[in-house]
């Protein structure tokens, strides 16, 4: 599962859980839409990030309204990682919460993200 060093909180929540996060009304987080798929003959569980993004607030984000939606639902997502913690200044600031969705938009190759930065180059 892809995780995030430092002091945040991960939280893993199945996509049916999407639009249901009033307990994290106002909570900043960056988050990722994940695949989990199984593996019928070993039981090994394999993880394919298919989005990453931040949000100031949680509660309003991971909605099903989301801009990238039809494209995270058309690659598969059927969990949302979520990294919080209200203690952790990086999380609370705009500029911090980029620079860790930056980091993992790198270390995970997002396929999404991927063909959006192809578009720009070409």
């Amino acid at each position: 599962m892809p995780t995030l060093t430092g002091r945040s909180k991960t939280e893993i929540h199945p996509m049916c859980k999407l639009g249901f996060f009033d307990d994290l009304k106002g909570v900043p987080a960056v988050y990722m839409f994940v695949r989990i798929e199984t593996d019928a003959e070993t039981g090994e569980q394999e993880t394919q990030v298919v989005y990453v993004g931040e949000t100031e607030d949680v509660n309003d984000r991971l909605v099903e309204s989301h801009h990238r939606m039809v494209d995270i639902r058309k690659r598969g997502a059927t969990h949302i990682v979520i990294y919080r913690n209200e203690k952790d200044a990086r999380l609370q600031s705009d500029d911090g919460r980029r620079r860790i969705e930056k980091a993992l938009i790198k270390r995970h190759e997002p396929e999404i993200q991927r063909r959006k930065s192809a578009d720009r180059l070409a």
